[in-house]
């Protein structure tokens, strides 16, 4: 009998402690769960507001969306190409931004070009679903292309910069 009550209590505190992990991880992991200067003070009427695009995707914006101060990249779509430029239009919701941006990227000769091809629909078979990268020149780039451009030093708060990399990806 001691040794039922005494297995019940072990199981007991195992299910609290698992829920308390679950209940913990989302608190503090959950990027919709960040909260407001507002509800640090314990009302939560005054929220900062989420923008509903036109495409049907949200953008956070104000104290509920936390930017880094450094980082290297933006993701975006090609506007421009002129010789030793393309300007990218780099969303806010992809990227460490609060609002929508146009980037000038400047380009070398030291910047590679890569293309990064994903398989469309996974078949199972290794050799089909292998995500391919091949370098490609800067004449294969085009307008409306989606890429990652990455820098060798932080583009936060900046709106030019030079790539040290230029990745069109593409889903065939």
């Amino acid at each position: 009998m001691l040794y039922k009550k005494s297995l019940i209590i072990i199981l007991v505190i195992i299910l609290i402690i698992i829920a308390g992990v679950i209940i913990w991880q989302y608190d503090f992991t959950s990027e919709n769960n960040v909260k407001l200067p507002a509800e640090q003070n314990g009302s939560r009427h005054s929220q900062e507001p989420t923008k509903i695009k036109q495409d049907g995707s949200t953008q956070e914006y104000g104290a509920s969306k936390k930017i880094p101060k450094e980082f290297f990249s933006y993701i975006g779509e090609i506007t421009e190409i002129s010789n030793n430029q393309i300007m990218l239009n780099a969303f806010a919701n992809n990227n460490n931004l609060l609002e929508d941006k146009v980037l000038t990227i400047n380009l070398t000769e030291q910047t590679i070009f890569t293309k990064i091809s994903i398989p469309k629909i996974l078949t199972g078979d290794k050799e089909k679903d292998k995500i391919q990268k091949i370098e490609i020149k800067k004449s294969d780039i085009i307008i409306g292309q989606k890429v990652l451009v990455q820098a060798d030093e932080s583009v936060a708060n900046k709106t030019e910069f030079t790539a040290s990399k230029v990745e069109v990806q593409e889903v065939e």
